[in-house]
């Protein structure tokens, strides 16, 4: 889990780093879409041109980081070059359902 900055950027965990082939001290571009209520950052592909500054940071869109949100979850995946970053509040509206509501 990770926290967006004051400055509405997330600051990328290696991981996800090594999987958009952001290097230290390069800016990349990468492509990100809206999917549900994740957002998917891909290195190519179709959406909207963003960058990763030289610090391997990335503007977090709002409705990402609206309300209450305290952290995000970013996921990776290397084979495609593919991040996901999803709301912790997310998850907890999917455990909510699952359990009736009943917390």
């Amino acid at each position: 889990m990770v926290a967006s900055e004051p400055s509405d950027r997330l600051l990328f965990p290696g991981e996800a780093r090594i999987a958009l082939n952001a290097l230290a001290g390069v800016s990349v571009e990468v492509s990100g879409v809206c999917h549900r209520d994740a957002f998917v950052v891909r290195s190519g592909g179709d959406g909207r041109r963003l960058t990763i500054d030289r610090r391997g940071r990335l503007y977090v869109p709002a409705w990402v980081r609206r309300g209450d949100i305290v952290s995000l979850i970013v996921g990776t995946r290397h084979a495609d070059q593919t991040v996901v970053i999803i709301a912790t509040s997310v998850l907890d509206h999917v455990g909510d359902g699952l359990i009736g509501g009943s917390r």
